[in-house]
C-alpha cells in the first residue's frame, strides 16, 4: 500500500514539473514563476476565507460539511496552494462548481435539512406549565 501510494504521488510530481516546465517555455520563465506565486497565494487566501466559514456553518449545523460548498472550496485552495498546473486545472474546476452550483447542492439537501431540524427544539419534561401567551394592545381596547 505505502509503495503505490509513493508511486503515485511520485507520478503525480513528474507530471506537474513537466506541465510546469511545458508553460515556462510557452508564457516565458518569468511569467511562470508569477503565475506560480499567484496560485499559491489564491489558494492560501481561498483556505483561509472558506476554512472559516466551514467551520462557522459546522458549529451551526455539524451534519452540513457534505453539502457545503465551503468544503469544496477549502479543497480547491489546497489544490491551488500546490503548485503546479495540473492541480490547478482541478481546483479551478472544483471552485466553479462550489460557486456557480451552490443552490443546487442546497437544493438536493433541503429533506435532509427537513429531517434534523426536529432535533433542534428540546421540550421540557420538568415543572412546566401549559399554556397560551395573548399579548392585548393598549391600542386595541
Amino acid at each position: 500500500m505505502n509503495r503505490n501510494l509513493f508511486w503515485i504521488v511520485f507520478v503525480i510530481l513528474m507530471l506537474e514539473l513537466f506541465s510546469i516546465i511545458k508553460v515556462g517555455a510557452a508564457i516565458g520563465a518569468l511569467n511562470a514563476i508569477f503565475l506560480l506565486i499567484a496560485d499559491v497565494v489564491l489558494g492560501i487566501w481561498l483556505v483561509k476565507n472558506s476554512f472559516r466559514s466551514l467551520i462557522g456553518n459546522l458549529a451551526l449545523n455539524p451534519l452540513s460539511f457534505s453539502k457545503s460548498k465551503n468544503s469544496l472550496l477549502v479543497f480547491a485552495g489546497l489544490l491551488f496552494a500546490f503548485p503546479g498546473v495540473i492541480t490547478d486545472i482541478i481546483a479551478l474546476t472544483l471552485a466553479l462548481y462550489a460557486l456557480l452550483f451552490k443552490r443546487d447542492m442546497k437544493a438536493n439537501h433541503a429533506n435532509m435539512d427537513d429531517i434534523f431540524s426536529e432535533s433542534k427544539y428540546h421540550y421540557s419534561k420538568g415543572r412546566t406549565i401549559d399554556g397560551t401567551a395573548v399579548h392585548e394592545d393598549k391600542n386595541d381596547r
